[in-house]
């Protein structure tokens, strides 16, 4: 992300417009990627956190009943 940052500033001051929406299109990718890897990172995360709680903490908030 700072290439991109420092290739747009370059294409500005140069206010070349085919490098600036090039350097846009660049960035845009990345930034879905990221989206990617942040959406499959809080799904993986979420999945962790589900199977770590322990059965008597559940319990305890009253969310866990065995019929006892």
């Amino acid at each position: 992300m700072a290439g991109v940052v420092k290739s747009m500033d370059s294409a500005l001051k140069s206010m070349d417009l085919e490098k600036v929406a090039g350097i846009m299109d660049k960035f845009e990718r990345q930034f879905e990627h990221l989206d990617v890897q942040t959406q499959t990172m809080e799904e993986a995360m979420s999945g962790v956190t589900t199977l770590t709680v322990p059965e008597a903490s559940t319990r305890n908030m009253g969310l866990y009943d065995r019929g006892t």
